[in-house]
């Protein structure tokens, strides 16, 4: 998984069910994104919806997608 801000890139990896990213263990993607961003002033937003921000490539697949729109494709199949 990566998560991009600006010309920064940050990766994790999801183990036992948690985010983890440069060794510190996240309960999710917002706290994680919250954490690593620093606003032009330089402290961290009061709020961040990592869903907008993390992207993950799967194996076999070349792009990156962001998890908003594969949470979104998820729910669309579970309406169906």
């Amino acid at each position: 998984m990566e998560y991009m801000r600006g010309e920064q890139v940050y990766e994790g990896e999801f183990l036992d069910g948690k985010l983890v990213v440069n060794g510190i263990d996240y309960k999710a993607l917002s706290p994680a994104a919250k954490a690593l961003a620093i606003t032009k002033n330089g402290t961290h937003p009061d709020e961040l919806n990592g869903w907008l921000y993390w992207e993950a490539q799967f194996p076999g697949e070349t792009r990156w997608r962001k998890l908003w729109d594969l949470r979104e494709e998820a729910r669309k199949k579970r309406k169906s």
